[in-house]
């Protein structure tokens, strides 16, 4: 059985500005977005990556 993929994900507007950091679990350097289209992109290409564990959950109440 594969694990899943766990990222913390911050999200905060600073002067005005979008900001974002991503982190996988486990990992020491975060990632950092200026605008929500990136970080959109990076969550669907991670969630896209084979062998990460993430299997798609067509009903939600039942464990994938």
């Amino acid at each position: 059985m594969n694990e899943a993929q766990i990222f913390t994900v911050r999200v905060w507007r600073q002067a005005e500005h979008f900001r974002a950091s991503v982190r996988a679990v486990g990992e020491e350097q975060a990632r950092l977005f200026t605008a929500p289209a990136p970080l959109a992109a990076f969550l669907l290409d991670a969630a896209d990556q084979p062998n990460k564990g993430n299997t798609p959950c067509l009903n939600p109440p039942d464990p994938c």
